[in-house]
């Protein structure tokens, strides 16, 4: 039994898995690369294998869009890594300030009364 069958018995969507190698799509992670890459593939895709029910194109659909539920696929682990990160004004201090300095304090406080 090939990833692309065991993966559409785990999602009830066995009845299709012939259609699919008929077709000549035997390989699950070149079917969603090629609708990731080609939007109107997946509804190519859909009339070859005949797949007609609206509620399982919808559930084809999800299950392309968010490839997280097929085998895996040699995706490599997320590293744990840190990378130090330098604040991002450190590389212009040598820059003239674009932020202009403070008002003297006198014009700080604003008063509406005549002066005399």
């Amino acid at each position: 039994m090939s990833s692309l069958s065991v993966w559409l018995s785990k999602h009830n969507l066995s009845e299709y898995a012939d259609a699919f190698v008929r077709n000549g799509y035997d390989d699950l992670e070149l079917i969603i690369d090629g609708i990731a890459t080609d939007s109107t593939l997946f509804d190519d895709i859909m009339c070859e294998i005949g797949c007609t029910k609206l509620g399982h194109k919808l559930q084809f659909q999800k299950l392309f869009a968010s490839p997280s539920s097929p085998p895996p696929l040699c995706v490599a682990p997320l590293s744990t890594t840190s990378v130090p990160i330098k604040p991002a004004l450190s590389f212009v201090s040598s820059q003239p300030s674009l932020i202009p300095p403070p008002l003297p304090t006198h014009f700080n406080s604003f008063s509406f009364a005549p002066s005399q």
